[in-house]
């Protein structure tokens, strides 16, 4: 493989950008939201089950009503005479459709660190993450064997909005997308250098991502497809190469060594989450959310806007111009790909893109839901979209009699997306929580609230949910999980000093409210209301005595 020498400016480019993404990476690591997702991730890690936290906490237990401090001390660190495998046995019952590679990882990581389960999967998430960037570059190396596109690649991945975001919460998507760009230059550099020891590190790669995200195996299967590009047609059966038996052998290996986890996963299908099926959007919905979330890989702003999930089609919203350019960019950089670049280039490219999309993108189409909308279970998708667009921004071209790497104006249109990118992480970083946490993205408003009373009392039905919002809450806060057939006793005289809220997420906190209005002959006030915007229901909080009685 030859390559081609980069002009320095390009290479110290590359190096800030990496820099900048590595910093990007740890900074106010510890002050976002720890919204509902990461708390269920640290329930396992800590030595917790759910279902034993909420049974714990509801009334007819004892000290059901803590505070705070308490609920943090109890449920947000590590449970006393809990090992790694006390972890693997809670994923396993209350998460099977997550593989336990992150989870197990993340115990290790703390009892190591001695740091809290919040900070420590975080900065966990944020190591791997850097891990990632070499392998992003040497994926380019041995993609397009061009050093100014793997600098630019690698830049693009380091800074980039949604790798940001990912990167920066507890739970296993930078461990996704790093064993991706992992396997994936494992797997062209086996391709082209054949060895055992090649193929052993390819095999390893995929055993290691398959247990940190079962859809992983899209990215296998895009492995796959590609090999049957180049190597056979539908007409013509396939030669059997070394690297074709090579192939093979390490994905039934893998997939081999994958089986017990796939055995739990079908034996406890009845505990994965029904949600992302249960929001229904027409197709130009859908369409409109792919474009969204495809702007995001490289510029992550909401304009101020109240919708965050859907295309504004608003001539007068500098946003749909800026969505509408980038996905053209990306459309365009596809296109002069296939035509100008080496099959065996564009068609990983386009086989990395599609596989672990295509299959989502079905299903909310012919079954309803919005499975595909979701970045995080598509990110190898977009690792595609940006190493499309490097190869059209930094790929040689020639202008008139002179041979330039970088032309001016796509040097220009370069800048304006790696600008672009600086930006948005840079507000991503001072805000305490993002569109990615967008059933916790109100906790912040919903605790000012809350801490405008001295001792308040709050009240849901999902322990995660009162676990997320503690960390917002004054010292004095006391917490409660309780429902409609589980009341509370609550005290006969309240007053706006020691109020009573009912914080619901759901229908079923609704009903908890009414019944205890019922028992006691209250009156709730409702002081907040949102819509989640991403899925269907919003985020209330119920307050008692009314703010009116004062």
């Amino acid at each position: 493989m030859q390559l081609s020498k980069v002009p320095f400016t390009a290479k110290l480019l590359g190096i800030v950008l990496v820099l900048l993404g590595i910093f990007f990476r740890f900074y106010h690591l510890d002050s976002k939201v720890f919204w509902n997702d990461e708390v269920y991730s640290a329930v396992p890690v800590s030595g917790y089950t759910v279902e034993g936290i909420t049974t714990e906490w509801q009334p007819g237990a004892s000290n059901t009503k803590l505070t705070r401090d308490e609920v943090l001390e109890r449920y947000q660190t590590l449970a006393p005479d809990t090992t790694v495998s006390d972890t693997l046995q809670s994923v396993a019952v209350e998460e099977p459709q997550n593989s336990p590679l992150f989870f197990i990882l993340s115990r290790q990581w703390i009892d190591l660190t001695r740091f809290s389960p919040r900070f420590g999967m975080r900065s966990l998430a944020a190591l791997i993450s850097v891990v990632g960037l070499p392998f992003a570059y040497w994926l380019c190396i041995e993609l397009f064997s061009s050093r100014a596109i793997a600098w630019l690649g690698t830049g693009f991945v380091a800074i980039s909005p949604l790798h940001i975001i990912y990167a920066q919460e507890a739970r296993q998507y930078s461990l996704l997308i790093t064993l991706t760009l992992v396997a994936c230059f494992a797997f062209l550099h086996a391709l082209r250098l054949s060895s055992p020891l090649r193929w052993a590190f390819y095999f390893l790669s995929a055993v290691l991502g398959l247990y940190s995200h079962p859809f992983f195996c899209f990215v296998l299967l895009a492995h796959g497809v590609y090999l049957f590009g180049l190597e056979g047609s539908f007409a013509q059966p396939l030669k059997l190469t070394r690297s074709l038996i090579s192939f093979f052998v390490a994905i039934a290996m893998s997939l081999l060594a994958f089986l017990p986890w796939v055995v739990i996963i079908f034996s406890r299908v009845e505990r994965i989450s029904p949600w992302r099926g249960n929001t229904d959007l027409s197709l130009p919905q859908l369409v409109g959310r792919w474009m969204v979330n495809l702007v995001r890989v490289f510029f992550d702003l909401p304009f101020g806007t109240l919708r965050l999930y859907d295309l504004q089609v608003n001539l007068a919203d500098p946003s749909f111009y800026v969505v509408v350019l980038l996905v053209a960019l990306a459309g365009y950089a596809i296109w002069d790909m296939v035509q100008l670049a080496e099959r065996k280039t564009w068609l990983f490219v386009l086989t990395l893109m599609i596989c672990p999309a295509i299959f989502l993108i079905l299903a909310d189409i012919g079954l309803g839901g919005i499975r595909s909308t979701i970045p995080r279970y598509i990110l190898p998708s977009y690792i595609g979209v940006q190493l499309a667009i490097a190869h059209f921004l930094a790929r040689p071209r020639r202008i008139g009699i002179i041979s330039a790497p970088w032309p001016r104006l796509w040097r220009f249109v370069a800048a304006l997306v790696l600008t672009a990118s600086c930006i948005s992480s840079v507000v991503l970083l001072q805000s305490p929580t993002w569109w990615s946490k967008y059933s916790n993205l109100y906790d912040p408003a919903i605790a000012a609230l809350v801490n405008t009373t001295n001792t308040p009392l709050v009240l849901s039905d999902s322990a995660l949910r009162l676990i997320s919002l503690s960390y917002l809450l004054q010292p004095t806060a006391e917490l409660q999980v309780a429902d409609e057939e589980n009341l509370p006793d609550l005290p006969q005289t309240v007053s706006h000093e020691n109020a009573i809220y009912v914080y619901d997420a759901r229908s079923s906190g609704t009903r908890l409210k009414e019944a205890i209005e019922q028992r006691y002959g209250w009156s709730f006030e409702r002081v907040y209301r949102e819509p989640f915007g991403f899925i269907d229901g919003q985020i209330q909080l119920w307050k008692y005595p009314e703010t009116t009685d004062n």
